[in-house]
């Protein structure tokens, strides 16, 4: 016997709406759209199509779903960075490399990290998530395990989830003799990872009725061997996967790269043959005519926008050491497709937003409208989608996924309603997230999160954070510190 499709009115005091031409968001009063199954069927004002249930959202906004591509994927190892004194403690000894590095979790706690962190997003209207975790307590990156058990998470959930293992083939160390931060190899140059991330990326393409899609994750440009990264990109090429790579992130990348190549990562990574259209960068903030690199001018922005490379901006991380890009702006006029990830706890598309604005508009004060929440509201939705090349997400539009979120406008703590999209993006957090939905069916419901229980999970992230802190100490070139943490 086959299940008869629902047909379900949303109403709404504000519609979220694609501006494709300026690749911006704006509203609709009063706007509805019906969807059915997991599709949207129609969208518009006072419809009059037959239905057989209303969802009756008049007092809220409804939005696309939030896209977050270089999302939070663990417990957040960025409370272990921030304020430290003496940050060179968190690299590895060169010691513990030669000695053989271990895995600090188990694969109970592993899978447990990536549900906490999948629900933490969905809670605040992600819907879609190409997450990233913390590589440094890992032996040499992500594992196949783990990875699988974050696949299942994601669907146990009802989230849609771009996923591919994180592997490296170097490790940061800290040299007590010079003084300096240096990169060492791992055994096999990271291939055993790599292999695995292949096998993964083919067995699990598509699976969970397709809310699971596969991508390649080498993880930092400066922790890679570059035969291992031009072979990823023959992978990738071949299967048509999405390749991301954190790249132009940081001073000690960016001046590796220099030393060794004598060029920019931008340009190292087109002078092997990398970027194209399927190539996502994260941060790029160490590119030419920012502030913190000496190269002036726009060649690297002129490569990215040539080759279709696409940039995930994590304003909120790097917020909190005083760097943004320069600027969200300056990348839009060059045509970059721009989407946002979140990269630290809390995941919150708001809190980011807003900080993302900020920097944009201190690096960038005359860029007006580009820099603006309605822009940063796109690359959150729609914008998120065209990197992922997925016209039928990001967007509240006949033919595409009913993904979608709720915020009840009818919240004094949120101060007079303005212009929605400003009034949310100045003065919400995702808590404010009432109900999601994926591919049409409810995912969170008047706060909770509907397929998984929460009690007991603050506890269980605090031994787990708790352990971190510990497999940090013992890999530690100054783990007789005292006290060690600040």
């Amino acid at each position: 016997m086959t299940c008869q499709k629902e047909a379900v009115l949303v109403k709404s005091r504000a519609l979220v709406l694609e501006d494709a031409t300026n690749r911006r968001v704006d509203t609709l009063p009063n706007g509805e759209f019906i969807f059915e199954g997991d599709r949207i069927l129609e969208v518009g004002t006072n419809l009059t199509r037959k239905v057989d249930r209303v969802l009756d959202w008049s007092d809220s906004l409804v939005s696309p779903g939030f896209i977050d591509l270089n999302a939070l994927g663990d417990i957040d190892h960025h409370l272990i960075y921030c304020e430290q004194d003496r940050p060179e403690k968190l690299n590895w000894s060169k010691d513990y490399l030669n000695e053989g590095p271990v895995e600090a979790m188990n694969a109970e706690e592993e899978a447990f990290k990536s549900l906490f962190a999948y629900t933490q997003l969905l809670r605040r209207g992600v819907t879609t998530i190409m997450p990233i975790t913390c590589t440094y307590y890992k032996k040499a990156g992500e594992t196949y395990e783990e990875l699988v058990a974050a696949a299942k998470n994601a669907v146990t959930l009802g989230m849609r989830a771009y996923l591919g293992m994180g592997f490296i083939g170097k490790m940061h160390c800290w040299d007590t003799e010079t003084q300096k931060r240096v990169t060492m190899p791992l055994e096999s140059e990271g291939r055993e990872g790599f292999e695995n991330a292949k096998r993964f990326a083919t067995e699990y393409d598509g699976y969970g009725h397709g809310l699971i899609n596969t991508i390649m994750c080498p993880e930092r440009i400066e922790l890679q061997t570059e035969d291992i990264l031009k072979e990823t990109s023959a992978f990738a090429i071949e299967h048509g996967f999405l390749i991301r790579l954190h790249a132009a992130q940081g001073a000690f990348e960016y001046n590796l790269i220099q030393k060794q190549f004598g060029m920019s990562s931008v340009k190292y990574l087109d002078s092997i043959g990398l970027l194209n259209d399927h190539f996502l960068i994260s941060h790029a903030l160490y590119t030419s005519g920012s502030t913190l690199v000496p190269e002036k001018g726009d060649s690297d922005l002129e490569i990215l926008s040539q080759r279709g490379v696409s940039v995930i901006h994590c304003p909120l991380v790097y917020g909190r050491s005083g760097r943004g890009l320069q600027s969200f702006a300056r990348f839009r006029r060059f045509g970059i497709k721009l989407a946002m990830g979140s990269d630290t706890f809390p995941p919150d598309p708001f809190m980011n937003m807003r900080a993302g604005s900020m920097f944009a508009y201190a690096a960038d004060p005359q860029a007006g409208h580009d820099n603006d929440f309605e822009a940063f509201w796109y690359a959150y939705t729609a914008g998120g989608a065209d990197v992922l090349k997925r016209s039928d997400l990001g967007r509240i539009a006949q033919g595409c996924k009913a993904d979608f979120f709720r915020i009840p406008l009818n919240n004094v703590w949120l101060g007079a309603v303005d212009n929605p999209i400003r009034t949310l993006a100045m003065a919400a957090t995702g808590l404010d997230v009432s109900d999601v939905y994926v591919d049409g069916k409810p995912v969170v419901a008047r706060h909770a999160v509907l397929n998984v229980s929460t009690e007991g999970m603050q506890q269980k992230a605090e031994q787990y954070h708790e352990k971190l802190k510990e497999s940090f100490r013992a890999r530690s070139p100054l783990k007789n510190m005292d006290p060690f943490w600040q």
